[in-house]
């Protein structure tokens, strides 16, 4: 047996190791039996107090994991509502411009139109003092008949 010094001097600390490094995922030392709850002596009247249990796993997920969780959802929700207003603001000030851009192009089409307008007014009045000054017969009829 080609074993280390160490093992051929002590073969029991040898057996151990092999066993814990064969087993190390075994304990080797067994539980600890529970101990019975304890016992009344007969016709005793009081009930015994209920046996203390731990807290429960759904319970202590929840005490550990509410805070971070809410902090987190309350977090994301004011980052929502925060690109929200931002995103209406910039809605409101395209709308604004647009309008602006259109009344101002309706401006400049009544400017136009009024110009038109002027120039037409002007040159009918200058048809009807040039056509007064051609026909003078026309100034002297009166009445309903010619």
């Amino acid at each position: 047996m080609n074993a280390p010094r160490l093992f051929r001097a002590s073969p029991r600390i040898a057996q151990r190791l092999r066993v814990s490094r064969r087993y190390s995922t075994r304990p080797t030392d067994p539980a600890p039996p529970h101990p019975h709850p304890p016992t009344q002596p007969p016709g005793s009247t009081q009930t015994p107090p209920p046996p203390k249990k731990g807290p429960s796993r759904v319970g202590t997920f929840y005490r550990n994991n509410t805070y971070p969780v809410l902090k987190s959802f309350l977090l994301a929700l004011f980052t929502y509502q925060l690109a929200y207003y931002v995103w209406l603001k910039l809605e409101v000030v395209e709308e604004k411009s647009e309008q602006q851009g259109t009344i101002q192009g309706l401006e400049e089409e009544v400017k136009r139109a009024v110009a038109q307008q002027k120039r037409n007014a002007s040159d009918v009045v200058e048809k009807v003092t040039r056509s007064g000054d051609v026909n003078p017969e026309e100034k002297k009829r009166k009445g309903w008949l010619w």
